[in-house]
């Protein structure tokens, strides 16, 4: 029934389209094999730590740097390794750092250690496979720079290295080249620094380590979801070093081909996910529904309809779970036939207004019962994953026109009832038709239960409504 919604439609008809990628994927994965090498025996495990420690280290920059203790480290100079388009493992220093207007992450501008072909290459997505999170991408062949902007999260580790710059705004600001193939002093400061960024590369890869801060030490961020994603991140760190396949000579291309095989295997379930049931964008609120039915007993834990829910089932043109509610807590049972159906209007009047209506006694403690019921069907519905506040939902009681359909009850005349309100005649007729529906309603629902008292009460107030111009079947007649 969901699958066929109106809700869904956009999303079935993308289904056709969806079904051939799931069949031509997997005919390429079934041609694909795993790699098979002596070194690279827990390659698998490998490639599962190392998504595992990336989608953390997203996590994790994405916190550090919304954070002013991440200020701390975007001084020029500061020494990145990122994880950007092509650039894949590279070394880079930070030039600036700005937070554009009406985008809540900061920017960031680096100059990136490559090589020359690179920086022609269309840095397109799968420009180049992914390295191993331990070894940092070495150019080349002749070297070069790029300069980039790059979000936070494409910030792979944040070493405690500064390099000083003369003019790192210069080097922002493209010029025409000079006559004679000479160079500026910005661009000759950008040869530099991409020497220094080679020279500490090779000796990062050398070393097998880079150096990095620790934000809970040196940035003292001492958030509880923050330190226990970092000692997650930490121990598959330390966890990588001790897999035997960082022997393997080719690990870089068994690396790539295992990213390959896993990226189209991850492409085709969450296709199978879009196709399956899981997928409904009703079904989240329906299983919280469901659980707040199962909380009242209107059914039970294996979904079957109990008492309550046949009763609700009656309710067709109001809140029946709120109705439900005062009927199996006897909260209509002294009432009279007029004070029911006046009570009852405040879920089927829909305008807000400012009139305050005088009420009897009874009248006022028969609203205090229903905001109290309301409340409580309200807080079960936040327990159990609804995400309408409670405040909201008792904004959709509307209490204008109790006495107005108890006076009308009682027989007031019609001219005498517009002065008690400033709501519209049209209005008025319509709350008290629809009312007569939600009488019959109640009624139906006091016949499941065997209440006779209030079968009686719902049909008189049925009756003592149901007169005069409102029920006419024309005005010109009336």
């Amino acid at each position: 029934m969901m699958k066929r919604s109106f809700s869904e439609n956009t999303e079935q008809k993308e289904t056709p389209a969806q079904q051939r990628q799931v069949r031509d994927h997997e005919k390429t994965l079934k041609e694909m094999t795993a790699v098979e090498c002596v070194h690279c025996s827990d390659l698998e495990d490998y490639y599962k730590d190392t998504a595992h420690l990336l989608t953390l280290n997203y996590d994790l920059m994405k916190f550090i740097f919304s954070t002013s203790a991440g200020s701390k480290v975007l001084s020029p100079g500061r020494l990145f390794v990122i994880c950007h388009m092509a650039h894949r493992n590279s070394v880079a220093v930070l030039l600036r750092s700005e937070s554009p207007p009406k985008v809540p992450a900061v920017t960031l501008t680096v100059l990136v250690l490559c090589s020359e072909n690179m920086v022609q290459r269309n840095a397109g997505e799968g420009a180049l496979l992914p390295l191993p999170v331990h070894e940092l991408s070495v150019p080349q062949g002749k070297l070069s720079h790029e300069i980039v902007n790059i979000a936070p999260t494409d910030v792979l580790y944040i070493t405690n290295q500064r390099l000083a710059l003369k003019d790192p705004a210069a080097m922002l600001k493209p010029k025409p080249p000079l006559p004679g193939g000479k160079k500026r002093p910005e661009e000759g400061e950008a040869d530099e620094l991409t020497q220094q960024l080679m020279v500490i590369a090779e000796k990062m890869n050398q070393k097998d380590e880079v150096t990095t801060i620790d934000p809970k030490k040196d940035l003292k961020i001492l958030d509880l979801d923050f330190a226990e994603k970092w000692s997650q991140y930490k121990t598959i760190k330390d966890r990588l070093r001790t897999y035997e396949c960082l022997g393997c000579p080719d690990l870089n291309a068994h690396y790539g081909d295992t990213y390959v095989r896993k990226s189209l295997h991850d492409k085709v379930q969450k296709l199978k996910y879009n196709l399956s049931q899981q997928n409904l964008s009703l079904l989240p609120e329906y299983e919280q529904r469901i659980r707040v039915l199962q909380r009242l007993m209107y059914v039970d834990h294996d979904r079957i309809v109990q008492l309550k829910g046949r009763v609700a089932c009656e309710i067709n043109n109001c809140d029946e779970v709120l109705v439900t509610e005062l009927i199996f807590n006897n909260v209509l049972t002294d009432l009279t036939a007029e004070q029911i159906v006046a009570l009852l209007s405040c879920m089927v009047f829909q305008s807000k207004i400012n009139d305050e209506p005088c009420l009897t006694k009874a009248l006022q403690e028969g609203q205090e019962n229903i905001i109290k019921m309301a409340t409580l069907i309200g807080e079960t519905q936040m327990e159990c994953g609804m995400t309408e506040p409670v405040d909201t939902y008792l904004e959709t009681l509307k209490f204008g026109l109790v006495e107005v359909v108890y006076e009308w009850a009682r027989g007031m005349p019609f001219a005498e009832i517009t002065n008690l309100t400033t709501v519209e005649e049209g209005v008025i007729v319509r709350c008290i038709v629809r009312l007569d529906e939600t009488c019959r309603d109640v009624r139906n629902a006091a016949r499941v239960i065997g209440d006779p008292l209030l079968y009686k009460k719902m049909e008189l107030a049925s009756e003592l409504i149901k007169r005069d111009i409102v029920f006419a079947a024309s005005l010109y007649t009336a």
